[in-house]
C-alpha cells in the first residue's frame, strides 16, 4: 500500500512526506498539539457561550490530553477504538471537534 501511495503523491508536486498520510490522525496531532499549547498559554478571552476561562482552560486542557493521547498511541489506527479506550482522551477528541473554530486569539 505504501508503495502505491508513494506513488501517487510523487506524480504531484506537494510539500509532504508520502508516510504523513499513512497515519494522518497521528500527523495532525503532531502539528496541533504545540500550537494549542500555545495557544492556552496566549490566550486572554474565552467564547460566549462559555460560562468563564477556567471552565475554557479546562476544556482546553481536555484537548491537549487528547492530541497527547494520539500522538503517543495511535499507530496507524483509522478508527477510534484506540482512542476509545480513554475516555478523557475521547472527551478532548470531541471538545476539540466541536470547538475547532473557537480557536483564535
Amino acid at each position: 500500500m505504501f508503495t502505491f501511495v508513494k506513488h501517487i503523491f510523487s506524480r504531484h508536486e506537494c510539500e509532504f512526506n508520502p508516510e504523513d498520510f499513512l497515519s494522518i490522525d497521528k500527523c495532525q496531532a503532531d502539528v496541533l498539539l504545540p500550537r494549542l499549547k500555545g495557544f492556552k498559554d496566549n490566550q486572554n478571552s474565552f467564547p460566549s457561550y462559555v460560562k468563564n476561562q477556567q471552565e475554557w482552560q479546562e476544556m482546553i486542557d481536555k484537548m491537549i490530553y487528547s492530541l497527547e493521547y494520539i500522538s503517543k498511541n495511535v499507530n496507524g489506527s483509522k478508527d477510534l477504538r484506540c482512542l476509545a479506550r480513554s475516555k478523557k482522551a475521547l472527551e478532548g477528541y470531541e471538545l476539540l471537534s466541536k470547538h475547532f473554530m473557537d480557536l483564535w486569539v
